[in-house]
């Protein structure tokens, strides 16, 4: 697999990290009401970051073009809704720009996960 490729993958990876570390900062953490009370359940504040370093873990871990795919749709799934979550609670200059630049690049890689795929 060529060196590019991977730091495109990396660069997914280490922005979900990076988006479970703000989720889980401790102090000066705003109430994200639309994650914390997500389709009526109570979840837990650890769920939503614990949920983006699995999906980071598995991106890097994906071998093969359909894994690989997975990994993709994985990353754009949770990042939108986290995107959303957050624009619904706190406001929506917060992450959703971003969120949406990031779930766009993850369907274009998505699609060509056959020419990245060992």
């Amino acid at each position: 697999m060529r060196a590019a490729r991977w730091r495109i993958r990396i660069n997914y990876a280490v922005s979900l990290l990076v988006s479970a570390g703000m989720l889980c900062w401790p102090n000066g953490r705003p109430s994200y009401v639309a994650l914390e009370t997500f389709g009526g359940l109570d979840v837990p504040w650890w769920v939503w970051p614990a949920l983006l370093v699995f999906g980071a873990a598995f991106l890097l871990a994906a071998r093969g073009r359909v894994w690989l795919t997975l990994g993709y749709i994985l990353t754009g799934v949770l990042v939108m809704t986290i995107g959303l979550g957050v624009a619904l609670s706190v406001g929506p200059t917060v992450q959703f720009g971003p969120a949406v630049a990031l779930v766009l690049g993850c369907i274009r890689q998505g699609v060509n996960a056959k020419s990245e795929a060992t």
